[in-house]
């Protein structure tokens, strides 16, 4: 008898299960991918479409230019009117002059239209002392409105009578003692000052450095003075090429001008050591104001001056004393 014929093995079974479901698999993919390039081609050219529709063409063009119309000038005489005007404004020029406003009538005196005018402000008492001063007829008049007549009654008679003419007075500096003035004259039209000081219930002027200032003595002097003389001046340390003596500037006060001349004291003698006491003093080292003076005309004093030579014959200014700080007259 033949041998009965064997079963399938399971394995050779599945193998061949796995080939058909393995080709079913293949051909579905063939299919999606084959879809999928059909959608893509479509909304592919449907956005081209849109595109070419909506986007405008590029700003600059490469296809020639179409030629734009010429430019239409209007003439003057044809121009359209403004909206809500038949006629263009006149317009004034920068050189017509507005027409003036209608005039107001006068204001009727005493009425409540008038404007008083402002009321000049009172001079100082010490004002008309000095104009009473300036014109007296005599020096014995003038005498009467100086500090100290007694003590200056020599040089006011010397002066002689007669008015004595300025071409202004100006007020200065007012301290409660003291008024200060500037008179100008022909003489000295760039003007001098003039002090008055309270005394014994009026005003008094000082007499000594007004004849001083008012005569230029100080410059007059360095010209050409002879002997010793007392002056009122600022006195300003200076360098000094001789180790011998100490030289300053002194200067005949402002407002007067190029008045100003160098001046030598002996180192050993008197008027040096006053000096020095002075500049290294505690009030002056210490006070703002003594400091400030310094760095401009120097500070007031009355010295004794002398002219000297030198060995080659040139003169020069010798300060023989100094006798106090600052000008107010001796008590």
């Amino acid at each position: 008898m033949a041998p009965a014929a064997e079963p399938l093995r399971p394995h050779h079974a599945s193998a061949e299960s796995s080939r058909c479901h393995l080709g079913r698999l293949r051909g579905a993919v063939l299919v999606l991918s084959s879809l999928l390039c059909l959608v893509i081609g479509f909304v592919t050219g449907h956005v081209m479409a849109l595109r070419e529709q909506a986007v405008a063409p590029p700003i600059f063009s490469m296809t020639e230019e179409k030629p734009r119309p010429e430019l239409q000038v209007v003439d003057p005489d044809t121009r359209p009117t403004l909206n809500g005007l038949d006629e263009d404004p006149k317009l004034a020029g920068p050189d017509e002059i507005p027409s003036a406003p209608p005039s107001l009538p006068e204001p009727v005196p005493g009425g409540p239209d008038e404007i008083a005018p402002p009321e000049e402000e009172p001079k100082p008492e010490s004002y008309g002392t000095l104009e009473a001063f300036l014109s007296a007829p005599s020096w014995a008049a003038r005498a009467v409105h100086v500090y100290d007549p007694e003590a200056a009654g020599p040089s006011l008679r010397e002066r002689g009578d007669g008015v004595i003419e300025v071409l202004s007075i100006r007020p200065d500096m007012m301290d409660e003692d003291f008024h200060h003035y500037v008179l100008s004259t022909k003489s000295i039209p760039e003007g001098f000052p003039v002090t008055l000081i309270r005394h014994e219930g009026g005003w008094r002027v000082d007499w000594e450095t007004f004849d001083e200032f008012a005569h230029d003595r100080l410059r007059a002097f360095a010209a050409k003075g002879e002997g010793k003389a007392r002056f009122h001046v600022f006195l300003k340390p200076s360098e000094s090429a001789n180790k011998d003596y100490v030289r300053c500037e002194v200067s005949a006060p402002k407002p007067m001008e190029n008045r100003s001349f160098p001046a030598f004291a002996r180192e050993d003698g008197q008027a040096g050591a006053k000096i020095r006491a002075m500049l290294t003093s505690e009030i002056v080292k210490t006070s703002p104001d003594y400091q400030r003076m310094l760095g401009d005309q120097g500070l007031p004093v009355v010295v004794v001056l002398s002219r000297s030579a030198n060995t080659k014959g040139q003169p020069f200014l010798v300060i023989e004393d100094l006798i106090r700080f600052g000008w107010a007259p001796e008590p």
